[in-house]
């Protein structure tokens, strides 16, 4: 019998569709939580550097969202299940290298076909970044058939369900560190420039972004709002204040 999850309804869901309804979940668990969020979506110019779909701000961290949506290959005469469900991560070009050089960067990956569980969404969705070395862009849920280290994301050590991620950028296992959003406005101005940062405040070099991704770290000055450039898109998504 083919799981509720994966058995799809009128038509697949589109990238966009999963990312609305996963945004729609965050928002309404820290609502209902009480607690300070902020979620808004990265200007098609920053995603070209920096590439996440959505900015999550939370616990003083900053997390890009890069959404990929889940395809079923078609495999005939095997049955629909979840050795069958996986993700592109190939396109466009280059993403997938961006992705490894930025820590604060995750892949979140819905594990789901029925756009009935659409209000379950942040749920049944993994939150997963590659190692710092793989090449592979072919990623599936859990495929004994698949070669190289992604046949087996859903227990993946980098792999998170939302609780789980949560939890790790409260103890500042993962997330950049920022003061506030200007922090962070000042720090994607950075990105798109072309800078590639050091690791000691103000040592910023001017370079092709990617050029060195070793050099990467979390330690660029926060403070520093040199750049001219223009800001990154404003908000699309609500502001959550921490009940007093």
């Amino acid at each position: 019998m083919i799981p509720s999850l994966l058995q799809s309804v009128r038509s697949d869901p589109l990238e966009r569709e999963y990312e609305g309804w996963i945004v729609e979940g965050i928002e309404r668990y820290f609502r209902r939580a009480g607690r300070f969020a902020l979620v808004w979506a990265v200007s098609p110019l920053a995603e070209s550097s920096w590439p996440a779909d959505e900015y999550l701000h939370v616990e003083g961290k900053l997390i890009g969202l890069q959404m990929k949506r889940p395809h079923i290959s078609p495999l005939s005469g095997r049955p629909i299940d979840y050795s069958r469900l996986g993700w592109r991560l190939n396109n466009p070009p280059g993403q997938y290298g961006l992705v490894q050089a930025f820590p604060e960067l995750f892949y979140c990956l819905p594990t789901f076909v029925n756009r009935r569980y659409r209000r379950e969404a942040l749920h049944h969705c993994i939150f997963w970044r590659p190692d710092d070395h793989s090449t592979e862009a072919s990623t599936w849920y859990g495929n004994d058939n698949a070669k190289g280290l992604h046949g087996h994301i859903s227990i993946h050590p980098n792999a998170y369900r939302w609780g789980q991620f949560l939890e790790a950028i409260q103890i500042c296992k993962i997330g950049r560190k920022v003061l506030s959003s200007a922090d962070i406005d000042s720090y994607i101005d950075k990105v798109i420039a072309g800078y590639r940062f050091t690791g000691a405040p103000n040592e910023a070099e001017a370079g092709p972004l990617g050029q060195d991704r070793n050099r990467l770290t979390q330690g660029v000055d926060p403070s520093d709002d040199s750049t001219d450039l223009a800001r990154s898109a404003p908000p699309t998504y609500m502001v959550y204040v921490e009940n007093r």
